[in-house]
């Protein structure tokens, strides 16, 4: 049980670096720059470790914070946002368009899918690195090391796992999104299943129905 109570602490240290990264926005702005990325960093990393504790832990049921834990990360992605916004690395009229974009895309899924949560991180934090590489680069290349020794390790589970749920995701929560769309996802549901008997309408993903929303495990 403590690695499921060290998992949630992890996650929940993300808010408070979030909130500190939004500090540092407003107090600092671009002087801070060296300082948020070892924010970020710190974040980047509670993420990465906080999971395989709470699978580790041999706990079932899932917390409060372990089912929030997608919504956390979106948050820090957010506050990593604001904080270039501050720093005057982005318009401000740009980050209230993407913002508002993406509010409506996750009103209209209503829950929030995995693959759609790293849609709205990616530019975010591409974004941050680019940034850092131009104002701070030595602070910079340390994003770049966590980036390359993040894919170098786990290679194998992101082609073969992460990057296929991830596009399966986004197809499923485009018939959400899109008028439309959810007629001809159906329509490919029902050729697939004529070139793959005995999958029947079930859906690639943790056997959901095809139009069920992703659950976001740990």
């Amino acid at each position: 049980m403590w690695k499921k109570r060290v998992a949630d602490g992890l996650s929940l240290a993300r808010c408070f670096l979030a909130l500190s990264l939004v500090w540092l926005g407003f107090s600092q702005g671009a002087a801070g720059l060296s300082l948020a990325v070892a924010v970020l960093l710190a974040a980047w990393i509670t993420d990465v470790l906080d999971g395989p504790l709470a699978r580790s832990s041999g706990v079932k049921t899932q917390t409060w914070i372990g089912s929030h834990d997608l919504h956390i990360d979106v948050a820090m992605s957010t506050a990593a946002l604001i904080y270039l916004n501050r720093a005057g690395f982005v318009d401000g009229r740009l980050v209230v368009a993407y913002l508002f974009i993406w509010a409506i895309i996750f009103w209209r899924l209503s829950n929030l899918p995995k693959s759609f949560g790293a849609l709205f991180q990616a530019p975010i934090y591409a974004w941050f690195i680019w940034t850092s590489l131009q104002q701070a680069p030595e602070a910079g290349r340390w994003l770049v090391l966590y980036v390359v020794v993040y894919v170098a390790s786990g290679w194998k589970p992101l082609i073969h796992r992460l990057i296929p749920e991830f596009f399966r995701g986004v197809q499923e929560g485009l018939t959400r999104v899109l008028p439309g769309a959810e007629g001809r996802g159906r329509r490919g549901s029902r050729r697939g299943t004529d070139t793959l008997p005995g999958r029947g309408m079930e859906s690639p993903v943790d056997g959901q129905q095809p139009g069920d929303t992703m659950r976001i495990p740990r």
